[in-house]
């Protein structure tokens, strides 16, 4: 009884960490989407000098994207690097706590996750970052070139 409500413990934390897995992701999504569409609004006279000079719609597009898949492999990267640093630090420091509410992990070796978590960690950063950064390259390459010119001048 007590050892399986241990195991209910256990995976209960894991579903804690999860789901607060999920909504870091989230927010940084959203982080790297408003950073996009502040580099499309600051940059509306390049998007339409670019397109006057005969860059396609698909290329405007490609240049956005590939900013914001800059900006998630360099954030994926950092945040998985300093998440493996900390892990076995953290885990230590934690292990007391579990220790005295019975859960005796103390045995348990904090061995740092393999490449398979951190590798599928990233590229889910790299995913929804390409998405979020997609709607504004989208806005970016169907602003009309007029408008950009127009824009800037007023």
């Amino acid at each position: 009884a007590i050892v399986e409500q241990g195991r209910k413990s256990v995976r209960n934390f894991a579903l804690a960490i999860h789901i607060l897995g999920f909504i870091i992701l989230a927010t940084s999504t959203i982080g790297i989407f408003s950073v996009m569409l502040v580099e499309v609004l600051n940059r509306t006279r390049d998007i339409g000098l670019r397109r006057a000079l005969g860059t396609t719609k698909i290329g405007i597009r490609l240049f956005f994207i590939g900013q914001a898949l800059c900006y998630s492999v360099i954030g994926s990267v950092f945040g998985t690097s300093i998440a493996l640093a900390f892990y076995r630090p953290i885990g230590t420091f934690l292990s007391p706590l579990f220790d005295s509410a019975g859960f005796g992990v103390s045995e348990m070796a904090f061995t740092v996750p393999g490449a398979g978590p951190s590798g599928i960690a990233i590229c889910a950063a790299v995913v929804f970052g390409a998405l979020f950064g997609f709607f504004p390259a989208l806005s970016a390459s169907n602003t009309s070139i007029v408008e950009c010119i127009r824009e800037d001048a007023a």
